[in-house]
Parts: C-alpha cells; structure tokens; sequence
C-alpha cells in the first residue's frame, strides 16, 4: 500500500478517535452539571439524574463505524496490493520465458501502451495473421494477455488479472 493512502487512513482513524474521546467527555461534563443543578426535595429522587441524551449514542455509534471502515479499508487496501504485486511477479516470472516472436509480440503490446488492435500486431510484427493469432494464444494461455471483439477485430490488453 502507498505511503500516503497508509498514512490518510490513519489519520482518519485517529480523528474518530478524538472525536469519540470528545463527544465522551462533553456528554460525561454535561450529566454532571445537570446533576449538580437539580433542585429537589431530599427525600425525591432527581428527575435529571444521570441523563445522557440519545445524541451521544447516535454519535458514538457513528464514531466506531467510522473507525471500522477505516480498518475495513486499511486491509483491503493490503490485501489488493498483495494480490497485486503476486500478479506482477507471476507474469515478470513468465515473462522471462518469452523468446523470439513471442517476445516481439509482447514487445509490441507493452510498447503500445498495453492496447494493441491485433491487426495492428501483424503490421508492426511482419508476421502473418495465422502466426500472430497462435501467438496471441500462447501468451493469452501463459496469462499474460487478453483479447476482447471489437467488430472485426480483436482489441489486445495486458492482462489485469
């Protein structure tokens, strides 16, 4: 996960935090003043006793969900940038096992900006559109590409898997 999403995440979470202690304390300070403020007969009970008004649980609730989502986020950030860089490493490593025209044609494709129209492949490449399409099979089943119909033709992209 990148420095900054780590560190906004936490900064989100710590300003629930602070929240939460607030909306505690003020809600704690204002039961106590309206304790100390009751005016009643000795043997009656106060009426105001101890009163927290349902605002403060409305705000307390909202603060945890806050601070849940944020953790939520925290770890599928992690866990996608896991998934990620296993993805990236899988097809560095398969990669390598590129030779030849199949390494020509992937050249191609990442030198394209990873979006290629496969005729475009066979102009650039000079190999015939048989040869690039069995091409295109092979690098398609190591998992390094993917091809989508377009009309006619077919859109090449780097895999995203």
């Amino acid at each position: 996960m990148k420095i900054n999403t780590k560190i906004g995440m936490s900064v989100v979470i710590l300003l629930a935090l602070i929240l939460l202690f607030i909306l505690v304390s003020f809600s704690l300070r204002i039961a106590e003043v309206s304790m100390s403020q009751c005016v009643h007969v000795e043997s009656d009970p106060c009426s105001v006793t101890g009163h927290i008004p349902i605002e403060f649980y409305v705000g307390v609730a909202s603060v945890i969900a806050l601070v849940g989502f944020g953790v939520f986020l925290m770890f599928k950030a992690q866990k996608r940038e896991k998934s990620t860089n296993e993805t990236i490493k899988k097809i560095k490593e398969a990669e390598k096992g590129l030779d030849g025209d199949e390494g020509k044609v992937y050249q191609i494709i990442t030198n394209s900006s990873g979006t290629i129209y496969q005729s475009e492949i066979v102009e650039k490449s000079g190999f015939s559109k048989v040869k690039v399409t069995r091409i295109l099979d092979k690098l398609e089943g190591r998992g390094l590409i993917e091809r989508r119909r377009r009309g006619m033709t077919n859109v090449i992209m780097l895999s995203s898997k």
